[in-house]
């Protein structure tokens, strides 16, 4: 599907691959919450941030998504998403409410990483992306742009992800844009 889309140069109708709707204010900063690691339990922690504005809904996707690599605020907990992972770029699909991230490639750390590192991870991508609305309730993982065949830490990535409150360590309320 979103091979498709960058050989053809059109998109599918259901998936916003410009990010052009809806257009905001680019210097509207919004909160979000951003779920962090709490490395005593290897639990999710969602913690609110102030977020810079970006013109399209895709770019505070993208800002949202760079947020989870931070430094929390809180001196007990981790960001869970580590440096190496390079968010590529994001796309939705309204029909499904499903946002597919595209990573730039799979870390090499997580070819023998415990699946505590990957779930915590993939999971806090998740948390923090069905926690800016309703429409974004699932989530799929491209690498450079396709399906991934690859399940670090046994999770397969070509699955869709949706929130699990297994991973859940405190209290997750939505933050709203």
């Amino acid at each position: 599907l979103v091979e498709a889309t960058s050989e053809s140069g059109s998109s599918p109708q259901n998936i916003d691959v410009t990010g052009t709707e809806p257009l905001l204010k680019a210097t509207d900063s919004f909160n979000a919450q951003i779920f962090c690691l709490d490395p005593s339990t290897f639990l999710l922690v969602p913690e609110n941030r102030t977020i810079p504005g970006a013109i399209h809904l895709m770019g505070r996707v993208m800002n949202v998504l760079e947020a989870l690599r931070a430094t929390p605020s809180s001196p007990s907990l981790q960001p869970a998403v580590p440096p190496e992972i390079q968010f590529r770029t994001a796309f939705f699909d309204r029909d499904n409410r499903t946002i597919y991230i595209d990573l730039v490639n799979v870390p090499e750390s997580w070819q023998s990483a415990d699946p505590l590192q990957v779930g915590a991870c993939l999971y806090a991508i998740v948390h923090t992306l069905s926690s800016l609305g309703s429409e974004f309730q699932f989530t799929r993982f491209l690498i450079d742009g396709r399906e991934p065949g690859i399940s670090p830490g046994g999770f397969l990535l070509s699955e869709v992800f949706s929130p699990s409150e297994d991973w859940i360590g405190g209290q997750a309320k939505p933050s709203g844009w």
